[in-house]
C-alpha cells in the first residue's frame, strides 16, 4: 500500500507541476477559471483519485482478518484462546482502521505539499473536511471487507468478491437505477465516495445528469452521505460480528 501510495502521489506530483506551473487560465470543463478556482481544481483532482485508497487499503487490511486466519489454519491456534471472538474480530478492525489511516494520512501529505508548492497555500475547510470523510470512508468500506472475509474461508475469495460488489455490483446497479428508475441511488458506497472530492466543487461522474456546481456540496447533503457511510460501518461490523460468532472453524 505504501508503494502504491507513493507511486500515486509522483504521477500526481508530476502532472500539478506540469499544469498548474503552466496554468493558462481559459477554461476547465467549459467553465471560466475565474468562478472555478485554482484551489478547488486542485483539490478535486487529488481527492477524486484520492477516494480509491481507502478501499485498496480496506482490500489489503480487511479481506483476509478471518478468512486468512482459517486459511493459514492459524485459526487452530487463536480462535480457542480465552478471549470472545467480539474482542477479536474488533481488534483486527481496529488495527486495520489505524494502518488504514495512515495510509489516507500518507496520501494527503503528498496533497498538501504540492499545494503549498503550486498554490503557496492550502484550503485548509475542503482539506480536513475531505479528509475527515475519507476516514469515514474507509471504516465503511473496511467494514465491509470484515463482513465478506467472515462469509469465506479463502482470502482470494474475500479479495476478489469485495474488488467485485465495489467496482461491479454497487457500479451496475448505480446505473440500472438510474437508467430505469431516473433516482441517483446516493446510498450505495461507491456514490457516498464521491463526498470526498465534492466538497472542493459538486462535480459527479457518477450520476447520469452531469450535473456541475462551482459551488461545493451543501451541509445538510454532507450530512446525509456522511450517515449512510457511518450506517455501513456499523452495520457491516455488526453482522460480520454475528457471522464470526457463529462461524466453526474448518
Amino acid at each position: 500500500m505504501l508503494f502504491i501510495v507513493s507511486l500515486a502521489g509522483t504521477l500526481l506530483t508530476y502532472l500539478t507541476m506540469r499544469y498548474f506551473l503552466h496554468y493558462s487560465g481559459s477554461t476547465i470543463f467549459n467553465v471560466p477559471s475565474s468562478l472555478l478556482s485554482e484551489n478547488a481544481l486542485l483539490g478535486y483532482i487529488w481527492t477524486y483519485i484520492g477516494s480509491y485508497i481507502p478501499v485498496f487499503a480496506a482490500v489489503f487490511f480487511g479481506s483476509s482478518a478471518i478468512s486468512g486466519e482459517i486459511e493459514s489454519k492459524s485459526a487452530y491456534s487463536v480462535f480457542p484462546l480465552p478471549v470472545s471472538r467480539t474482542t477479536l474480530i474488533c481488534g483486527k478492525y481496529l488495527a486495520s482502521l489505524l494502518v488504514g489511516l495512515l495510509i489516507v494520512l500518507y496520501y494527503y501529505a503528498f496533497f498538501a505539499v504540492n499545494s503549498v508548492l503550486v498554490l503557496h497555500t492550502v484550503d485548509l475547510q475542503p482539506f480536513l473536511l475531505s479528509l475527515g470523510l475519507s476516514a469515514l470512508f474507509l471504516s465503511a468500506i473496511l467494514s465491509m471487507a470484515f463482513l465478506v472475509s467472515s462469509i469465506f474461508n479463502r482470502a482470494t475469495y474475500s479479495y476478489v468478491t469485495v474488488f467485485l460488489v465495489y467496482f461491479l455490483i454497487f457500479s451496475a446497479l448505480n446505473y440500472v437505477i438510474q437508467l430505469l428508475y431516473k433516482y441517483f441511488p446516493f446510498y450505495l458506497l461507491d456514490n457516498t465516495s464521491t463526498i470526498i472530492s465534492r466538497v472542493f466543487f459538486n462535480f459527479n461522474f457518477s450520476n447520469l445528469t452531469f450535473n456541475l456546481s462551482i459551488n461545493p456540496l451543501s451541509a445538510d447533503e454532507i450530512l446525509l452521505y456522511a450517515a449512510v457511510m457511518l450506517a455501513y460501518s456499523i452495520i457491516s461490523l455488526l453482522i460480520a460480528i454475528f457471522i464470526f460468532q457463529e462461524k466453526e472453524v474448518k
